[in-house]
């Protein structure tokens, strides 16, 4: 099916080729301002408007970053010990911690990406927005804030949950399947 993909695409093939030597010769933000830049939603902005953007993003992105690093460590460890460990009550304790170790970081790092201020999901969005949508934005914030406070965004946010984790369990899980150990 890949093949067939990149047959019928050959912009497609040409496209990976190129983000792979920006990946390869320009550093993290330079590619990613180049791919933006060049071909999803920066055609009217300049360079530098380009720059600030993801300079506004990238602060937003690091704690909920940081949360999907912790809960990937977290299963990882939950995975090693209960592949590695000899089965006990101790052990057992330890695998409850790790699980909800990687649990709660997961629903952290969703949660923190909801685009309601004052989470890091609304800086996103709003950094995306232009001038006159963004003041819209912040003006509804207290009719987002029922909506955040209410639970009616728990059905959402619980699936969006369930999704991460699910695929963070299943990358922990990965490097063992590959070694034939698990």
């Amino acid at each position: 099916p890949m093949a067939r993909l990149f047959y019928a695409y050959p912009c497609l093939f040409r496209a990976m080729i190129m983000y792979m030597q920006q990946l390869m010769f320009f550093s993290f933000e330079q590619a990613l301002v180049q791919i933006l830049y060049r071909h999803v939603l920066l055609r009217s902005l300049d360079i530098a408007q380009a720059i600030r953007l993801i300079e506004a993003v990238r602060p937003a992105l690091a704690g909920p970053a940081a949360n999907l690093i912790a809960a990937y460590a977290g299963a990882l460890i939950f995975y090693a010990i209960g592949i590695f460990a000899p089965y006990n009550a101790v052990v057992h304790y330890i695998l409850i911690f790790f699980n909800y170790y990687a649990m709660i970081n997961t629903v952290l790092a969703v949660f923190n990406l909801v685009p309601i201020p004052p989470l890091d999901g609304s800086k996103i969005l709003a950094s995306f927005l232009s001038d006159r949508a963004r003041f819209k934005f912040y003006q509804i914030k207290a009719a987002l804030d029922v909506l955040l406070v209410s639970g009616m965004l728990s059905g959402p946010i619980g699936m969006a949950e369930n999704a991460v984790y699910s695929g963070v369990l299943w990358l922990a899980r990965l490097p063992f399947q590959l070694f034939g150990v698990a």
